[in-house]
């Protein structure tokens, strides 16, 4: 006999992007004359930017090759990947963030 876990029904019934978009909708008839930057769900209506296709399959090529595949990423995230997104995302802003300060998931 089949059963539902009982902790199932503790969850909550919200999704994530849901919640976001009814919050939006609310704020934007409040607040009409307000611009908003939608930051949710990304524009799938719009291929990738060639920048981005180029380096996915430049980065496809380097895992292909022995000398430059690099396997699973570091607990922390790349050295080198850490390190460009402290120079070029907060130090050029002006924040100082260190590259050790910096965790890159890979979304697992």
């Amino acid at each position: 006999m089949v059963k539902i876990n009982d902790n199932f029904l503790k969850l909550r019934g919200s999704y994530l992007f849901s919640t976001i978009a009814r919050k939006v909708n609310e704020f934007t008839a409040a607040n009409p004359e307000k611009e908003i930057i939608r930051l949710g769900i990304g524009d799938v209506t719009q291929p990738l930017a060639p920048a981005i296709i180029d380096t996915l399959h430049k980065s496809v090529d380097e895992m292909a090759k022995a000398e430059s595949f690099m396997g699973y990423a570091p607990d922390l995230g790349y050295e080198f990947l850490r390190k460009a997104i402290s120079d070029n995302d907060f130090k050029a802003r002006g924040c100082d963030i260190e590259a050790d300060e910096i965790f890159v998931s890979d979304g697992a």
